[in-house]
């Protein structure tokens, strides 16, 4: 936590990271205690878990004896397609094979805290799916995702020409956000819907091949 003078005004800056899968999530292995470790070494101020369906996070041991980190745990959660993926906070409810338009405006209606998780994805090999918002006239979200560190690593990622240099030197091939997420974002508050945007993180364990061997990636704060 920071306090900065701006224009005479004093401001409290906190730093955070966004959307982080831990051990609780099946995508991932990494277990909280070493992702809380992470956060505190790049003295973060919060953190939020979003396990995919389900708040595992908060019957941990970790998490319910942590006193110095606020770690907010919501979920994320998706269409029977596994598209339209949403973080979800301030919510006990985790809602399963129903489409988008529904669980937005359920979550809506519970005064749920909402974002639409990596709306604007790209993939350059086909040997990884993207997952989209595929409905861009639902916008029953307080916000959205206009960027994402692995959705933004893994866009350009082809293993066998730039697998390599990917997984030595992964931040250099962070981009800046798509434009279309940009747009989309712009269209919104010009219409008066006043949606928030973040950036997060979308940490995960990820599988590529290279040279014919499989390489696990594991994910963790270390960006500052």
């Amino acid at each position: 936590m920071r306090q900065k003078n701006i224009f005479k005004k004093e401001f409290l800056e906190l730093t955070g990271c966004i959307h982080i899968h831990s051990e609780h999530s099946y995508d991932c292995e990494i277990p909280l205690a070493k992702i809380i470790k992470n956060a505190k070494q790049t003295e973060l101020d919060f953190i939020t878990i979003n396990d995919h369906r389900n708040f595992g996070a908060k019957k941990d041991e970790v998490f319910l004896a942590e006193k110095d980190l606020c770690v907010i745990v919501g979920t994320e959660i998706n269409d029977p397609e596994n598209n339209n993926h949403l973080l979800v906070f301030n919510s006990e409810k985790i809602r399963e094979n129903e489409d988008a338009v529904v669980y937005t405006k359920s979550y809506q209606a519970e005064n749920a805290i909402t974002f639409a998780a990596h709306p604007i994805e790209k993939r350059r090999s086909n040997k990884y799916r993207f997952y989209r918002w595929t409905d861009l006239e639902n916008d029953n979200f307080n916000g959205l995702e206009i960027w994402n560190f692995l959705s933004s690593w893994i866009g350009k990622l082809m293993p066998k020409i730039n697998g390599i240099f990917y997984v030595l030197c992964p931040a250099f091939f962070v981009r800046k956000p798509h434009r279309e997420a940009l747009n989309y974002w712009d269209k919104l508050n010009n219409e008066g819907k006043k949606r928030v945007a973040i950036g997060s993180i979308d940490a995960h364990t990820e599988t590529i091949k290279i040279l014919g061997k499989k390489i696990r990636i594991r994910c963790l704060i270390q960006i500052s």
